[in-house]
This record gives C-alpha cells, sequence and structure tokens, in this order.
C-alpha cells in the first residue's frame, strides 16, 4: 500500500502508511525499506528537514542495508546544496548532547592533533600557571580523546567565568603554543559533564557549534 500510494504520487498518505507500518513492522529489512519511502515521500514534498532526519535514522540504524547507500548519497548532495540544514541539525544535535551549565566545575582545554608534541605543551602550560597563578592549584593532564585527537585539560574552575578568565590570560601568551600547530589547535572551556559527553560523541566540530552559542568569545 506504501509503496503504491508512492507510484501514484500521494506522499502525504505515504509518509502516514511508513509511520504506522513502522510502528508494527518486526522485519529490519522491512522497516528500512519504509523509512526510505518515508525519506523519498519527504523529498517530494519538499521538506528538508524530515528528509535530512529520516535519512540519517536509516545511516545510523541500518548501515549495512541496500537503502543506506542511496541514503547517504543523498545527504551529501543536500550538504553541499544546503549546507543551512546541515547546520540547524548539528546545532539541535548539540542542543541535546551538551548542557549549559555556568555553575559546574569548568576545565579549560586545548585539542591538537595526535602529532602534536603534547607533553612539551603540558611543561609549557606547568611553567605559565607557576609564573602567571602561583596561588592557584591547577592541574595539567594530557589524554588521547580518540583516534587522531589530543587533549589537554587545566582544572579546575568553580565556574564557567573563571575558566574563561584563564583562557584569556592564555591567548595572550602565544609562546605557549610554539610547539604545536596553532592553526590546528581548538581552546574553549568546558564543564565535567559535558567533557564525559564530548568524549562518547566523539564530534569536535558538534562541542564547538554548543560552545561559540553558549560561551562569549574571547
Amino acid at each position: 500500500e506504501v509503496y503504491n500510494n508512492y507510484l501514484q504520487e500521494r506522499y502525504p498518505e505515504v509518509v502516514a502508511g511508513a509511520t504506522r507500518s513502522l510502528r508494527d513492522e518486526k522485519d529490519t529489512s522491512l522497516v528500512a525499506k519504509y523509512l526510505y519511502l518515508k525519506a523519498l515521500a519527504f523529498a517530494r514534498l519538499n521538506e528538508r528537514d524530515s528528509l535530512r532526519s529520516t535519512l540519517n535514522n536509516i545511516l545510523a540504524s541500518f548501515p549495512a542495508s541496500e537503502p543506506a547507500s542511496n541514503a547517504r548519497i543523498m545527504i551529501d548532495f543536500m550538504d553541499n546544496k544546503y549546507p543551512e540544514i546541515k547546520e540547524k541539525a548539528e546545532e539541535k544535535t548539540a542542543a541535546e548532547i551538551y548542557a549549559y551549565s555556568p555553575g559546574e566545575n569548568h576545565y579549560a582545554a586545548i585539542v591538537i592533533p595526535a602529532s602534536a608534541n603534547m607533553n612539551q605543551l603540558i611543561f609549557n602550560l606547568i611553567n605559565f600557571n607557576l609564573d602567571q597563578f602561583p596561588k592557584l592549584s591547577l592541574n595539567v593532564q594530557g589524554e588521547n580523546l580518540w583516534k587522531d585527537v589530543q587533549i589537554v585539560t587545566i582544572k579546575i574552575f568553580s565556574g564557567s567565568s573563571d575558566a574563561l578568565a584563564y583562557l584569556g590570560h592564555l591567548l595572550k601568551d602565544p609562546g605557549i603554543f610554539r610547539d604545536v600547530n596553532a592553526a590546528s589547535s581548538y581552546l574553549f572551556v568546558i564543564s565535567e559533564t559535558n567533557l564525559a559527553a564530548l568524549r562518547k560523541d566523539m564530534n569536535i566540530d558538534r562541542y564547538l557549534r554548543f560552545y561559540t552559542n553558549h560561551y562569549p568569545l574571547q
């Protein structure tokens, strides 16, 4: 029925019928096909936000299915032609993953490529802290955040304001970053809860979207 409605160009009925079928269907191969028909109907209805969301659902839930390869092609096309839709979707996802809690404990953070000299950066930061903030007990730590990405954190600050103030001082001393490629590094503040979320999400660009929307630029 859903497919027949699509052939007859009854696209609202396709969306409604596919939605009903998805509630009851247990066969995963059919679920992927219903989602794909729903996506095609959204495309015909020019509902781009719903189209992209449905295509991403196919990729996330059924990456090895037959519709998934077409879904990837369609998303790539949309992202090139309508980048504002991707931006909107990414901001929505970021808002679902991260929470703005300025009163929570915060870290100052520096994300660098895996090829950068993390140990030297840590050494530079320790010396900076001893010179500029001798009365603060700041702890500098480095770790592999995920493949090809390292993170150095300076902790701990009692809220975002203190962390941002520290970051402002840090940015005034470019010599700290002489041993890493500043152009491929990211500096920001992040709460303890959001750092845990970032480790799971593994998408620095998504956090930076959230960051620029909630924290004042330095």
